[in-house]
Parts: C-alpha cells; structure tokens; sequence
C-alpha cells in the first residue's frame, strides 16, 4: 500500500471485470483480506492486462491456481434501512476511484 495525496491507502488490483466495472482483490502475504475495505476513499491502481470480459473469463483464468479467497469490489457500498433510506460506506469505502495503468 501507498500513501496518496488524499491520504488515503492506494492499492493494486489484481483484475478489473469489464462487464460489471468491478474490481477484484485476491489476499496475499503482503495484503490484508480486508486492505480495501477500511477506507473512506479506496483509490485504486489497475493495470490493463488484468482487465477480463466477464466474471466466467475471469474464474476460467484462475482456474489452474484458484486462491483461497477472491474479493470482488463494485463500486461504493450501499445499505438502506428499515425506513429506506440510502447510506454510503457503512460496510466499505464511500468512494472508489480506479487509475488505468498502461505497461506499454
């Protein structure tokens, strides 16, 4: 993890997932399972190599080294209540930014 100018904790994404825009995280050594989840601003590095058509390419991939966990990020989290009112970043972070890195 970085610092970013926000100061908020920037992360690398595995894969992006094209058809829902969402991102996916898989735990490491260096990474908590929850890195990505305990902030108010999840500013996100992808690379455009990790990006797949949908989720069925992205398990058909991970296939032949399937981890023990995959998080599965898409957008901020959202949560109404009984009376439906709509609150952002309970469970999660109350904004998402994601910065496309090109390796050419």
């Amino acid at each position: 993890m970085h610092e970013n100018g926000d100061g908020d904790a920037g992360i690398e994404a595995d894969y992006g997932i094209a058809e829902t825009g969402s991102l996916v995280f898989i735990p490491a050594r260096d990474r908590a399972r929850a890195s990505w989840l305990d902030l108010e601003v999840l500013d996100v590095g992808l690379p455009e190599e990790g990006i797949v058509r949908d989720l069925e390419s992205l398990f058909a991939l991970l296939r032949s080294d399937m981890p023990s966990a995959v998080a599965i990020v898409t957008g901020p989290s959202r949560t109404a209540d009984i009376e439906q009112t709509l609150v952002v970043g309970v469970h999660g972070p109350r904004e998402v930014r994601v910065r496309l890195r090109s390796t050419s």
